[in-house]
């Protein structure tokens, strides 16, 4: 009887410990009050800083603890509409604080964004009138797919290899399937790497194509390597903005150019395209190029769902110049035809 008596006890007080400082946030629809999944909550302090940030689940449900009890605001974003912010709320040092938060139905209008067919590229787009709204839209997405890594998702991936002709017909293909449950399901470098050292590496066994994921599109080097204007174009008869983006005039390293591409009428970012800039002379131009598409779960997680990269195959061959003696050799390089390394997601497995 002591002995039981003792284990509640210890029960009880991990229990109080665990929900310490916890903030626990329902988000639902102003009004109708259903609950709304893959919102982007945010706790931030007093003086504005985002201290712990999460999903909500479909429930419209999510947990945050505080660093520490005090006055914090709460944000909520949600793709398609316009975010809200909550009065101050005082999370206590012992114990937790229930809070609901309703969003309003106020969707953020993408079709009326003024497409200029100049070529004139504004710095940060989140600063720029003309690409502010549609960077915000863009924004929330890909800081949703950051935020999913972390939600214990298991993927059972499709990775392919395709050897192509110059013409881009696939001549081979070889196809693995994975179970993994990295936070990326597919290799990319950090954005410092990329803004140090290029999107073209040379190595001892040829040359690295890489491409971006949400990560490197959100950082700060990115943006400050880059420059924006919008863009549009119709996919199977539905509206698509996009925010086009192209490497500033004093970038000199190997770069890329592209778009991201957002529904017009649902808001939701489809997919990155983009090719390559400041390609070494020792690299075919020609057939350079990348995608990375994004999809949305029904939890309200976004996770990249397919992604691939096209790169060319030099072959080099020695060329006599008029003459026999070995001296007169000369090495010249010609295309081959490509290889493309992508990937899809064939299955996720909820946590």
């Amino acid at each position: 009887m002591r002995l039981g008596w003792r284990a509640g006890v210890a029960v009880v007080a991990i229990a109080a410990r665990l929900d310490a400082q916890t903030v626990r946030v329902t988000v639902v629809t102003d009004g109708e009050r259903i609950p709304i999944a893959g919102a982007i909550v945010s706790l931030r302090s007093a003086a504005g800083v985002t201290v712990r940030r999460g999903l909500t689940n479909e429930g419209g449900r999510l947990v945050l603890r505080a660093p520490s009890g005090g006055s914090y605001l709460l944000r909520a974003d949600r793709i398609g509409f316009r975010g809200v912010d909550s009065v101050p709320v005082v999370v206590p040092d012992t114990g937790a604080v229930a809070i609901e938060l309703p969003m309003p139905n106020v969707p953020v209008i993408l079709a009326e964004l003024k497409v200029r067919g100049s070529t004139s590229c504004a710095g940060d787009p989140a600063t720029s009138t003309a690409t502010a709204d549609l960077w915000s839209e863009i924004r929330k997405a890909l800081d949703a797919t950051s935020l999913a890594k972390r939600s214990g998702l298991t993927f059972v991936m499709a990775l392919w290899r395709r050897e192509l002709n110059d013409e881009l017909d696939t001549k081979k293909e070889t196809v693995d399937t994975v179970e993994t449950d990295v936070t990326r399901p597919f290799f990319a470098s950090s954005a410092e790497e990329l803004a140090a050292q290029g999107y073209i590496v040379p190595n001892g066994k040829g040359t690295t194509f890489l491409g971006p994921d949400e990560e490197v599109l959100l950082s700060p080097s990115f943006l400050a390597t880059h420059c924006f204007s919008l863009n549009r174009r119709t996919v199977k008869g539905n509206l698509q903005v996009g925010l086009r983006f192209e490497p500033t005039r004093d970038r000199k390293l190997p770069d890329i150019a592209g778009t991201l591409w957002v529904d017009a009428d649902r808001r939701e970012l489809r997919e990155v395209e983009f090719l390559y800039r400041n390609v070494p002379r020792s690299v075919p131009k020609d057939g350079l190029a990348g995608k990375v598409e994004f999809a949305v779960l029904p939890e309200g997680w976004w996770i990249v769902n397919r992604w691939n990269i096209r790169m060319p195959k030099v072959q080099e061959v020695r060329v006599m110049s008029g003459s026999v003696s070995p001296v007169d050799l000369t090495r010249r390089s010609f295309l081959n035809g490509y290889t493309e390394d992508g990937g899809g997601i064939v299955s996720v497995k909820r946590p």
